[in-house]
């Protein structure tokens, strides 16, 4: 897919929902989810969430994420979704794991607008250093990220609350 450059935005009020299994396949679709991303309910469930990362996400940002709800936790972070056109989307993700009788069962995910601001002067300086230390493949890009973050809170969960306050 050929990437647009093109920014699609949420309302405030609008929240893009869905629900995965344990291997990240879409069980569930809400309407803001196929109006924004322009994939249909069908062409969604049961293909991977990861149709909507192609768009250079740092790889450390999306371990971290995924550690942390694997661990049975909720949490939070700013992810750039690639639309059915190529487009984007910048969203505050709230992933939570979906527990039954003590056991990861899948996951659940809302999304929400973000500040663009926010965005252009905070998140995206930090993801392109993360992601040019990436494709550099020279450096423990868990550890860059640690060492950016030190002096905003000393973790990626306490930078992430402390932006979505502001935003």
């Amino acid at each position: 897919m050929k990437l647009s450059g093109k920014e699609v935005r949420l309302d405030r009020d609008e929240l893009l929902v869905d629900k995965t299994d344990l291997e990240g396949h879409l069980t569930y679709v809400n309407h803001t989810f196929t109006k924004i991303t322009g994939y249909s309910e069908a062409e969604c469930l049961g293909q991977r969430r990861g149709i909507l990362d192609k768009n250079g996400m740092p790889q450390t940002v999306f371990e971290l994420l995924w550690k942390t709800v694997g661990e049975g936790r909720d949490a939070c972070a700013y992810l750039n979704a690639t639309t059915k056109t190529g487009d984007h989307v910048w969203i505050i993700a709230h992933v939570m794991p979906n527990i039954q009788q003590g056991k990861i069962v899948g996951y659940h995910t809302i999304g929400r607008a973000c500040n663009p601001a926010t965005i252009k002067g905070t998140i995206l300086p930090l993801y392109n250093d993360l992601d040019r230390a990436e494709r550099d493949g020279t450096k423990d890009t868990g550890a860059l990220l640690n060492a950016m973050l030190a002096d905003k809170g000393g973790s990626y969960e306490l930078f992430v609350s402390d932006l979505m306050e502001m935003d």
